[in-house]
């Protein structure tokens, strides 16, 4: 079913490395239950059965699931669909826990009983700052010329 390989392997693989290595707000891997309340949670209601196909390959996801499971789980979509963005995310996690300030959120998040919905607000809030400071950045680069 979820035939196509990448370099960091299939869908299934990559959810179950996810599976495998995030912990819930109470420090917990999320088991396919935990999961499945959580997606229902963030507008995407699969059944714990279908989430156990999909972490062995016995089912292949919708694009909503795979965004669902991307939110959930704190990586882009792009985990999921590109052929390097597995070995890119190490990467980048491993450099991004390096920092202190990365750390001290972690903890917070980790230690708290964040909702997942909560922890998808966090990653918007993320994201839009990310998104600011970019456009300040342009704004104060010289026209190329």
């Amino acid at each position: 079913m979820t035939g196509d390989k990448h370099a960091h392997g299939t869908f299934a693989d990559r959810l179950d490395r996810l599976f495998r290595t995030v912990v819930t707000g109470e420090g917990r891997l999320y088991s396919t239950r935990a999961a499945a309340a959580a997606l229902a949670e963030l507008g995407c209601p699969v059944s714990h059965t279908h989430v156990g196909k999909l972490r062995r390959g016995e089912a292949d996801p919708r694009r909503s699931e795979m965004q669902a499971f991307a939110t959930l789980f704190g990586v882009s979509l792009a985990y999921f669909t590109q052929d390097d963005d597995g070995g890119e995310v190490d990467r980048r996690l491993a450099r991004a826990l390096g920092d202190p300030a990365i750390q001290a959120v972690a903890m917070r998040m980790g230690e708290s009983e964040m909702s997942a919905a909560g922890k998808a607000a966090v990653a918007a809030m993320v994201e839009q700052v990310v998104l600011l400071e970019q456009a300040a950045r342009l704004r104060n680069q010289p026209p190329d010329g």
